[in-house]
């Protein structure tokens, strides 16, 4: 692929994803593209671009293999501790007759979602009035229908049966070639697809929010724009968590430090730092 188309298709992701690549990773995206060539049969770049541009259905398709989709259950052990043992039950004391609205913002195939259902769910076993909501959204809509399956296979579940066998065993089925969530943890969880550059399907209504290993695609200015809009999906006495590669304290956005990863939408949370921009 020349130059100048390989640009073309570096503007065309950033004006349909936000996610900017640049020189450094330009195989990576000549790879992805073919990729999406082959199984369309078109062997000219060119003409494939035309058809990203004029197919909805195939600029779905482009997005969804563009866009990175790794993760794991239970992925940072860290941040799992601060919502077990810190989050959960502070916000359950001090808001006993409220639900808990949980996101994981760029949820990929869904494996946080169900992690979060999962830990929530056994929170609530323990504290009988504690209730709770759990959205997950990805901007690919394949990915999407990934997540509402519920299908993993060895590598994204591997984590959660070594570290946690007993919650594996109650909420993981093992079939022939894949694992797959208990429908009750389906039925605690709802996906959607969502664009974190367009404004929050609903104002103020998250306690939790999870926008992890994605900030790292995009550049400061649209970093800026999409903590924004996570915000005003936000609480004022909100948390969020963002990727152990990421940082948002130089960023005037509306949040404050609490710890490494960790930020809220209040000082008064217990050791919260005002981010500086």
């Amino acid at each position: 692929m020349d130059k100048k188309l390989l640009d073309s298709f570096r503007k065309l992701t950033y004006e349909l994803t936000g996610v900017t690549i640049d020189s450094t990773r330009g195989s990576m995206l000549e790879s992805r593209v073919g990729s999406r060539m082959r199984r369309t049969g078109i062997e000219d770049p060119s003409v494939y671009y035309k058809l990203v541009l004029d197919d909805d259905a195939e600029q779905r398709l482009f997005i969804d293999k563009i866009t990175t989709h790794e993760t794991s259950f239970f992925r940072t052990p860290r941040v799992w501790h601060y919502i077990e043992e810190h989050f959960l039950p502070a916000w359950a004391s001090d808001h006993p007759s409220q639900t808990c609205n949980v996101w994981s913002a760029a949820c990929a195939t869904g494996e946080e979602a169900y992690s979060l259902a999962t830990v929530c769910t056994e929170f609530a076993k323990k504290k009988s009035s504690f209730r709770f909501s759990i959205d997950g959204s990805d901007i690919s809509e394949e990915v999407v229908d990934r997540c509402r399956k519920g299908h993993y296979q060895q590598r994204a579940i591997k984590r959660f049966s070594e570290d946690r066998s007993e919650l594996f065993s109650r909420y993981i089925a093992s079939h022939d070639n894949h694992y797959e969530v208990s429908d009750s943890l389906k039925s605690a969880t709802n996906f959607f697809s969502h664009n974190l550059f367009k404004s929050p399907r609903e104002r103020n209504k998250y306690d939790l929010v999870l926008l992890r290993n994605v900030l790292i695609y995009f550049s400061i200015d649209d970093q800026k724009r999409v903590l924004t809009n996570i915000r005003r999906a936000m609480r004022d006495d909100a948390i969020l968590i963002i990727g152990e590669s990421e940082s948002i304290s130089n960023l005037d956005c509306g949040f404050v430090d609490v710890q490494p990863l960790i930020y809220s939408t209040s000082r008064s949370v217990p050791g919260a730092v005002a981010a500086s921009g």
